[in-house]
């Protein structure tokens, strides 16, 4: 039991390892591209403060219902919730995550999975989260309607 113990931590230290250079440690095998950011506001990062904040919910989700109007896959989508996401003040960046982190920890639970599952032909953890990310970039009466069909 100690040797297994020993090899998880031993393979999770050296997966994380980087040793000085921009490779991601024993399981590295290529750089992820830079997101072209060229369109993002900056800010001074020395004005922002602590915020628990969450972004307005009607703000999100026109944010969101922009997105989908605007494009017709989700690439195109990704990059315009970044450009528009740019567009806004630190934070309610912030906030964004927020709001998105609270969507996402509502439609955790085991309907939810079962419905990841059955869409998806089975689901890992990172899958599931994927999934209800998907679920939120399709609208608020989307996301609504998925988590009402989960109390019936």
């Amino acid at each position: 039991m100690k040797t297994l113990i020993f090899t998880v931590l031993t393979l999770t230290f050296l997966s994380c390892s980087t040793k000085g250079n921009n490779k991601m440690g024993l399981f590295w095998k290529k750089e992820i591209p830079k997101q072209n950011v060229n369109n993002i506001t900056s800010f001074d990062t020395t004005q922002l403060a602590k915020t628990a904040e969450m972004l307005d919910e009607d703000l999100y989700w026109k944010i969101i219902d922009k997105s989908l109007k605007n494009t017709s896959n989700q690439d195109d989508q990704e990059q315009y919730l970044i450009n528009e996401i740019g567009t806004l003040t630190p934070k309610q960046m912030i906030g964004f995550r927020l709001r998105t982190d609270k969507l996402l920890y509502d439609t955790y639970n085991s309907e939810m999975w079962c419905a990841g599952c059955i869409m998806n032909n089975g689901s890992s953890d990172d899958g599931f989260e994927y999934f209800r990310n998907w679920v939120i970039s399709r609208g608020k009466k989307a996301y609504y309607n998925a988590k009402k069909i989960q109390t019936i």
